[in-house]
């Protein structure tokens, strides 16, 4: 039977492998998928979520402090109360835009414990939303058992341990953007605003703005240009000193309002030079070479396999590139680990690849925490100081990764177009 000459309505869903999954057919029988497939993959989530949450019911103080809810709920009370929000020596070095403190300042007269129930219940239901859009992006059947075991072993990764043991907002910001872009609905009127709302809160998704321009999406991103600006308008109409002193005043790229870029955590090429040159200064030419380079070839690579229909590969090669360019990139920022080890996960099954399995066990190890980051010292050891910038290394060899297999992928169409185009 040729499906493609079936209509959207009847035609077998597809599965990982690429074949037509057993379904309901005209005349035929409905088997659907085994049993012990759905209960095993129930056991992995409930095994998985055991192993997150065991070790820290016993003392959740200690594992769950919330310490950026605090730094949230001081800027909501300073925003509502007219107080000082970016003064040098202040309580808090609060570095988000009015904006998201004037949605901090909704919860600014409660009590913090409300604050950190609804950005910790908030920040759950982003994961899951984040790992069911990946899913789908990458082609898997989104079954409710699906979603809650990925979403659970995602609950495994460091950098979702660290957003939630803080409090962040990364996972929020992640699944604003993820539910603009990972969704196909390109040429929808709305498509754009969640990403200008996530840059509204927190800069960084800016960098697809840019994504969206050079994947010929000029209406969207034209969509979530406005967006953006109107969470600074609207900023400035609630704040406006504070909007002046952080937009006016040079706030907004004051790193040394941030922290030591040479800290571990800061897994960007800024905290990898800092490292390597014992600081920022002596080698701030090298990071502006190497952002510039690695911004243009990221930017590249995600557009193009956008352009050659893989949708999920071109949103994490965006965001994989802005968190190498920013100069911080905190381990907690790289929540995009995850649609990365989906996408390595989903296309190691559906090619059967040991290569494509070998790099997603390979990702899952350096994105746990069971690898510690390690200070190189000075001078820095090669060992060491490769250790210390793992999620930089991971993070341009996903890069390099994609670009290899589109390559691949191109020479393949041109020597067989008609078998290419048949899988296609």
């Amino acid at each position: 039977m040729n499906t493609r000459q079936l209509p959207a309505l009847v035609r077998p869903p597809v599965t990982l492998a690429g074949r037509a999954a057993p379904g309901r057919m005209p005349g035929g029988s409905r088997p659907g998928p085994a049993r012990w497939v759905r209960v095993a993959t129930m056991l992995a989530g409930l095994a998985a979520l055991t192993a997150y949450l065991l070790p820290r019911l016993t003392t959740p103080g200690t594992h769950w402090p919330l310490w950026d809810v605090r730094v949230y709920w001081w800027g909501g009370h300073q925003a509502t109360q007219g107080g000082a929000l970016y003064a040098p020596g202040a309580r808090y070095s609060f570095t988000y835009p009015p904006f998201a403190a004037a949605l901090f300042g909704a919860a600014g007269r409660a009590p913090e414990g409300v604050l950190a129930a609804v950005i910790t219940a908030a920040s759950i239901a982003a994961l899951a939303v984040l790992c069911a859009l990946s899913l789908g992006a990458a082609g898997v059947r989104r079954r409710p058992e699906t979603v809650f075991a990925v979403t659970a072993l995602a609950l495994l990764t460091w950098p979702v341990v660290y957003t939630l043991r803080l409090g962040e907002v990364n996972l929020i910001v992640a699944a604003l953007v993820g539910s603009d872009l990972l969704r196909r609905h390109d040429g929808h009127w709305a498509q754009g605003i969640a990403v200008g709302l996530a840059a509204g809160i927190k800069l960084t998704p800016l960098i697809f703005v840019a994504y969206l321009l050079v994947t010929r999406r000029a209406r969207a991103a034209a969509t979530a240009a406005a967006a953006f600006a109107a969470t600074v308008v609207l900023g400035a109409l609630l704040l406006p000193s504070p909007s002046r002193v952080f937009w006016l005043d040079g706030v907004f790229y004051d790193q040394n309002r941030i922290g030591d870029p040479a800290n571990l955590s800061d897994q960007s090429l800024s905290g990898a030079v800092a490292r390597l040159a014992g600081g920022l200064d002596p080698g701030y030419r090298w990071w502006a070479i190497a952002a510039l380079l690695t911004g243009l070839t990221g930017i590249a690579v995600a557009a193009w396999a956008h352009q050659r229909g893989r949708r999920l590969a071109g949103v994490t090669c965006c965001a994989v590139t802005g968190l190498l360019i920013s100069p911080f990139s905190w381990t907690h920022h790289w929540v995009w680990a995850v649609p990365l080890l989906v996408a390595l996960a989903a296309t190691a099954w559906r090619r059967r690849s040991a290569a494509c399995g070998l790099a997603a066990l390979a990702a899952a190890a350096a994105f746990s925490e069971r690898i510690p980051l390690s200070w190189p010292g000075h001078p820095p050891g090669l060992v060491r100081l490769l250790g210390g910038d793992l999620y930089v290394l991971c993070g341009l060899a996903v890069l390099a990764g994609t670009a290899l297999t589109l390559i691949a992928a191109r020479a393949e169409a041109a020597e067989n177009p008609a078998a290419f185009g048949a899988r296609r």
